[in-house]
């Protein structure tokens, strides 16, 4: 085992943590209780385990303990609640994570008044193969799930797979993409978020936006005090730049309470290309229904009271 090793952190703080096991097995974050520290992972249960599974367990140090800085306990969070940047090949099961706001927050602010952008529960940044199996993330100031390349010479996340997850109150979407390729969301429910459920939203013209799947998701209950024009979309597909087109992007048995789905191109010259919705179900026609604009190669079948607007799509 060894056992005082330390990692600085952007913002300048260190967490301490030790490991065991095999160097090159399956990494196993292990958290350990009160009063404890990094230390509870040499105890000869977990550490014969980590031996015999093949397993490489890193137990961190909680704020204050051990070779961690201190941290004080806030309702206000200051980041991410966690961040995952440059790495490839990981899952993660069954986390919950639970931000400081509460839904009387997503319901009475004013857009722009309160909410973070860099205050997720979870920001993904140049990932490769990913997947988020189960769990929560909820009350957050900023997004549940924040999906982008690290900076503009970074590599998009890519194979990115988000199942069957619970998102809640929001204090801006349910789960943000800045940029991905090959990105499925299946299977899971988002609620209670400010802007949108879904939002898809290149914004710098070296992200892309390819091969984009969501399938068996609801999306329910968006704010309208952001706007004047009512509640944010279910799902908003929208580039910003007349170089990032969205790319095969397929929206299949969706569910929402009102009639809102927006995927636009960028212009009639830069379309969205390859777009199929089908099997989507509003609880009613209410809303704003689908807006679908400079799109190249559209299908739309089978969507119930979802009803089409159509500009430069086909």
């Amino acid at each position: 085992m060894r056992s005082d090793l330390r990692v600085k952190l952007p913002d300048g703080s260190v967490v301490g943590y030790a490991e065991a096991g095999d160097p090159a097995g399956r990494p196993v974050i292990y958290l350990h209780g009160t009063p404890s520290s990094r230390l509870e992972v040499g105890l000869p249960g977990i550490r014969e385990a980590a031996d015999d599974l093949d397993l490489r367990v890193l137990a961190p140090d909680r704020p204050g303990i051990g070779l961690s800085t201190f941290r004080r306990y806030s309702t206000t969070a200051t980041s991410q609640i966690i961040r995952i940047v440059d790495s490839s090949n990981i899952v993660i099961d069954n986390l919950s994570v639970r931000g400081p706001i509460d839904l009387a927050f997503v319901q009475t602010r004013t857009f722009g008044t309160g909410d973070r952008e860099d205050e997720h529960a979870v920001s993904i940044e140049s990932v490769t193969n990913l997947t988020i199996r189960g769990g929560s993330f909820t009350n957050t100031r900023g997004d549940a799930l924040y999906i982008r390349a690290r900076n503009e010479t970074s590599t998009a996340p890519t194979n990115i797979v988000i199942s069957g997850v619970v998102m809640d109150i929001n204090g801006r979407n349910n789960i943000s993409v800045i940029g991905a390729k090959n990105l499925r969301l299946t299977g899971s429910t988002g609620s209670n978020a400010s802007l949108h459920g879904f939002d898809a939203e290149p914004n710098r013209s070296t992200d892309i936006l390819q091969q984009i799947r969501i399938d068996n998701t609801s999306f329910t209950t968006f704010d309208a005090a952001h706007t004047s024009s009512g509640p944010g979309y279910a799902i908003a597909i929208s580039p910003g730049y007349a170089n990032v087109q969205a790319q095969d992007v397929q929206i299949q048995g969706v569910s929402m309470d009102l009639a809102m789905v927006l995927v636009a191109g960028y212009d009639t010259a830069h379309p969205a290309i390859t777009v199929t919705i089908t099997g989507c179900r509003p609880a009613t026609s209410s809303g704003r229904g689908a807006i679908l604009e400079h799109i190249d190669g559209l299908t739309f079948t089978d969507n119930g009271l979802l009803t089409p607007h159509l500009t430069d799509a086909s």
